[in-house]
């Protein structure tokens, strides 16, 4: 049996051309968020600002999980 997921857009419903769009404001003091927005509601609310916008400073928005070595046996946590 398969499954199919289908991304809704959070502002219309709409499921055509939906992508999942990340937000995040004051980097470290606020929550960041996520919203599912169809091409034509995401050209109305950001397009705009899109062409004022600039390169991100950052390479990625969360930062990595940070790898350590842990001895052979010491699986806990």
């Amino acid at each position: 049996m398969a499954t199919q997921q289908i991304v809704v857009c959070d502002l219309c419903g709409s499921d055509q051309d939906t992508a999942t769009m990340m937000v995040t404001r004051e980097y470290g003091n606020a929550q960041p968020f996520e919203l599912d927005l169809c091409d034509r509601c995401w050209n109305n609310r950001m397009g705009d600002l899109a062409e004022k916008g600039r390169k991100t400073k950052r390479s990625n928005v969360r930062p990595q999980r940070r790898v350590r070595k842990v001895p052979p046996g010491n699986y806990t946590l």
